[in-house]
């Protein structure tokens, strides 16, 4: 009994972390859920005048609607047709029949584009966008135009096939601001609300006591991009907004003005009241000295504009400047991702040289060069299938996040999407103690709906304020192990890792007889093994591989047997992979399940097949695993799965794994006459809440 070791030593309780998916029951309402937002860019739009009779903007914003993976083209058509009825109304006050009937064709246009909208099978194709846009404007506005007017003026066909130009590069523009797919970041209220003031620029001219609102917005937007962006921003909307000015017939000094204020204020924007000094300053330059009368309005607007972004909350501005290419947060956010990419990149990459440093350990003593080259050849087309990073960066989660926690001290967020669960890095400007670390990790708890909590905290370590949060684990796994040895070294090996966030591997191998040379079968197995599945292989890939490193290392009976095991610890479900193991067994109280394997050992054949098989493990379930030494020595014993399950059902259900595993290998040893023929080993798992208020019972 010398040889009887309590290993303690070689388990682990590895919490694995799993995203909880709340329910939430909807109270029921007959209440009528009106996108005001939608209804309301769409009036405005389909207002926005061009050159005093082109109107591209209503089809467009209407196309981009019915292209969203949700859409809702009801309200948006709704919202586009009241526009047209704000034209038609003011025409008929203003007397000018020519007018009223030159907008009914619109109507026309645009229920064409809402019927095709209902296609669901090509309606996210843009080329089909494009078709009926062009069809809108040159099949059913400019005829009926024509029509109706009773002469065909050229003007006509050349009006309508510019709006079926600017409507369809304005179409490209809306359905990406639309798109209400959660993979956009930009489908947020800030972009909303500055789409929508963008629509009452072009769509309403409105006069507030002699000032009006469309200038107003203008100088607004003009000065906000400043404060955002400073003067990469600004000096790519002035210009847009100077031809956009243009366009609505606006005074020429006016879109000189825009440009002359952005320009300055993009620079100035940092400095305390700059964006009051770029006003005064554009004006003053735009207009000159003395001051006219009929141009002072505008130097108040830009006052009054001026004082609206800085009554803005900071935190808004800060948002969009995340997401708005040319601003520095906006170069920051993708700096880091692309540093994060570069990060898993390089473990990748570092990972998969430590397999094939194992593969040339494995090797290094093979005679048979020839046999080995074409094993390693097979060996590496089977690795290059794996050669990808599944990482996706989980931007609107992302977004919400920055959202919910947005501070200056805040300086990188980065959720990546990763084998089923989400990853959340970040870093601070200052060091803040815990203060950040449990505010983000509260923050996704309550966004994705599990439990979340700190697994690093990078200032610990470098120094650096930063931390790393991942999804909090309903349970851990309570895992022992006991076994002898034949000889002074066992052949049976073992190991115990985490997989993914909600997922852990339990492996056992045997290797072929006793001693040294058993057990560097079974550990080149079990290294090999256990590198390719934590970088992402899938298991019965990383069987074949390793059957051929097997066969490339000698021709004189290399083997060894596989018995993995991979817990997912959201649902309990168990998946196996035996080649050539012994079985193992599931004990519920007194009912035994019995899992067996019907595969030889790697090492034997040329191929091996790998047929997986699920089974579930409850709360308080013992799952059992040995090797075929507990089971194949058992003097007179015919059923040796029916002996070890007597075995089990007598055990007491109240014992700890590692009292089990202890049990089970005395008895196999006294069936088999005191003696032990063969290396044993037993692992035993059991799943544990993990409540702190019961967590030592996993140690028991």
């Amino acid at each position: 009994m010398k040889h009887l070791e309590s290993s303690a030593h070689e388990y682990r309780v590895v919490p694995l972390e799993v995203r909880r998916t709340r329910t939430r029951i909807k109270p029921a309402s007959l209440s009528l859920h009106i996108p005001v937002m939608t209804v309301l860019i769409g009036f405005f739009l389909a207002r926005a005048v061009l050159l005093d009779e082109l109107l591209p903007f209503g089809l467009a914003f209407l196309a981009a609607v019915c292209r969203s993976s949700r859409p809702r083209p009801g309200w948006a058509l709704l919202g586009v047709l009241a526009g047209y009825a704000s034209l038609v109304t003011s025409a008929a006050a203003a007397g000018t029949t020519e007018s009223v009937l030159v907008i009914y064709p619109y109507y026309a246009a645009t229920l064409l584009v809402w019927l095709v909208g209902g296609n669901r099978k090509m309606r996210q194709k843009n080329s089909y966008w494009v078709f009926w846009l062009f069809t809108g404007f040159l099949a059913v506005k400019a005829p009926l135009t024509i029509r109706w007017l009773g002469s065909s003026y050229p003007m006509i066909w050349f009006a309508a096939l510019s709006e079926a130009v600017i409507s369809v590069a304005v179409f490209s523009m809306f359905s990406t601001l639309v798109h209400k797919k959660r993979t956009y970041v930009l489908d947020v209220k800030e972009f909303q609300i500055g789409l929508l003031l963008t629509a009452i620029f072009l769509g309403a001219d409105l006069v507030i006591y002699q000032f009006p609102l469309r200038i107003l917005i203008m100088f607004y937007l003009v000065l906000a991009a400043a404060r955002i962006g400073q003067a990469g921003l600004a000096l790519m909307i002035g210009p847009i907004f100077t031809l956009i000015s243009l366009l609505v017939k606006l005074p020429v000094e006016l879109s000189v003005l825009v440009v002359v204020v952005a320009v300055i204020a993009g620079f100035l924007a940092h400095l305390p009241f700059g964006l009051f000094i770029a006003g005064m300053a554009g004006y003053f330059l735009t207009y000159g000295l003395p001051v006219a009368p009929e141009t002072v309005r505008y130097a108040l607007m830009l006052a009054a504009a001026a004082v609206a972004v800085y009554l803005t909350p900071a935190s808004r501005l800060r948002q969009l400047e995340r997401l708005l290419p040319g601003t520095k947060k906006h170069a920051l956010r993708q700096a880091s991702h692309t540093a994060r990419a570069q990060e898993i990149l390089e473990t990748r990459v570092e990972q998969f040289s430590q397999v094939f440093q194992e593969l040339a350990a494995v090797l290094e003593e093979s005679t048979f060069v020839a046999q080995q080259l074409e094993n390693l050849a097979q060996i590496i087309s089977q690795l290059r299938t794996e050669l990808s990073t599944q990482v996706e960066f989980a931007e609107a989660i992302e977004e919400k996040l920055w959202q919910n926690l947005d501070s200056a001290e805040l300086k990188e967020l980065t959720v990546l999407h990763h084998n089923g669960s989400y990853l959340v890095s970040g870093k601070c400007y200052s060091h803040c103690g815990t203060v950040w670390c449990e505010q983000v990790a509260k923050e996704c708890s309550e966004l994705l709906g599990g439990s979340f909590a700190v697994t690093r905290r990078r200032c610990m370590v470098s120094g650096q304020c930063g931390f790393d949060i991942s999804t909090k684990a309903r349970y851990v796994v309570d895992v022992k192990t006991a076994k002898i040895a034949q000889g002074k070294v066992s052949g049976d090996s073992n190991a115990i890792f985490a997989l993914s966030a909600n997922r852990i591997g339990l492996l056992i191998s045997d290797g072929m007889g006793t001693g040294e040379r058993a057990a560097s079968y079974s550990l080149a197995t079990i290294k090999l093994l256990e590198k390719m599945i934590r970088i992402g292989y899938d298991p019965g890939l990383a069987a074949r591989v390793i059957n051929q490193v097997l066969l490339a290392r000698s021709m004189n009976d290399s083997f060894a047997t596989i018995d993995f095991v991979i817990v997912d610890l959201e649902s309990g479900q168990l998946e196996f992979l035996k080649i050539g193991a012994a079985s193992s067994f599931i004990k519920r109280g007194r009912e035994i399940e019995v899992i067996q394997n019907h595969a030889l050992p790697v090492g034997i054949l040329n191929h091996v097949e790998v047929e997986p098989q699920r089974r579930l493990l409850y709360e308080g379930d013992y799952l059992v695993m040995v090797t075929d030494g507990v089971l194949e020595f058992q003097g007179q014993v015919v059923n040796k799965e029916q002996w070890l399950c007597n075995i089990l059902r007598r055990i007491d259900d109240k014992l700890g794994c590692q009292e089990l595993a202890n049990q089970v290998l005395l008895q196999s040893i006294d069936a088999a006459g005191g003696g032990v023929v063969d290396d044993m080993m037993v692992l035993v798992a059991r799943l544990v809440r993990n409540d702190p208020e019961i967590h030592p019972y996993q140690r028991s």
